[in-house]
């Protein structure tokens, strides 16, 4: 407005111009004053928000494994039904009534799965003391936070057990574990990704229900990922004593977590 006065063609009148440009300086802090409290309401929410989430995390993640628990049963009951469901909905169509009830089963007990894990996935990633975003804990939990035994049957832990050089480990449980793995025949993307992103959803569903599914929280995902990562240490061979050791401790650090392998126990043990 002050502008405006200084650019026209009429008279000027200082003690308006002075009166005008008060009111506009005054009209901005109010502004400024405005969009800070904001940004300051919306920052102490996202605080709450987490701090909700965090608090009420162990209970949410207790009523999430009562669910699990369920829908693994169901899982079992229906094991056939899971095993040969059609490959689409047009197949399943053209297979007739009981085909197409058979779908609609399997594609619901696949959806609750997912939706389970979504939450799992909301409330671990929350409860962490580490702290972090979903975000920064997508690889942890996509590869350890559905089966205990995550290990032996996730394609990512798979495929880095059947190219490392621990195959050739002089220790003999060690090589014959890391050989026995089935990366050959699994399906794993560019980046590792396993579970429901490389195998077919009604297969993954029950591989979850045959290898010790669970649902723990988010301390224990990060723990059981770091744990199971140094395993796979580069240049880690396991041919010397000091290797070794540490080897059998990571596996007895990841047991105490609820971890379940096919590893013997140590020969020390």
């Amino acid at each position: 407005m002050v502008r405006e006065r200084l650019d026209g063609d009429g008279p000027l009148d200082l003690r308006q111009m002075c009166a005008d440009y008060g009111n506009e300086y005054t009209a901005q802090l109010g502004r400024h004053e405005f969009h800070q409290m904001l940004a300051t309401e919306l920052t102490d929410l996202h605080h709450q928000k987490a701090t909700l989430l965090a608090n009420h995390a162990d209970v949410a993640l207790d009523f999430l494994r009562g669910q699990l628990d369920q829908l693994m049963a169901a899982v079992r009951d229906n094991r056939e039904r899971i095993a040969g469901q059609p490959a689409s909905a047009d197949a399943a169509l053209a297979a007739g009534k009981n085909a197409v009830a058979d779908y609609q089963l399997v594609q619901g007990l696949i959806g609750r799965y997912v939706e389970i894990r979504a939450e799992h996935r909301r409330y671990a990633a929350g409860n962490r003391g580490a702290g972090g975003g979903v975000g920064a804990f997508g690889r942890p939990f996509d590869t350890v936070g559905e089966v205990a035994r995550f290990l032996e049957v996730v394609p990512y832990w798979q495929q880095r057990r059947g190219t490392t050089p621990a195959r050739n480990s002089t220790e003999p449980a060690i090589r014959a574990w890391f050989n026995a793995s089935h990366a050959g025949a699994m399906q794993v993307d560019s980046y590792g990704n396993s579970s429901m992103n490389a195998v077919p959803a009604n297969q993954w569903l029950l591989t979850v229900a045959d290898n010790d599914p669970w649902l723990p929280d988010g301390d224990t995902i990060q723990r059981a990922y770091d744990f199971a990562d140094q395993l796979f240490a580069p240049g880690r061979s396991y041919n010397r004593r000091t290797e070794i050791e540490m080897f059998w401790s990571h596996v007895a650090n990841l047991a105490e977590l609820g971890v379940t392998t096919d590893l013997p126990e140590p020969a020390s043990a």
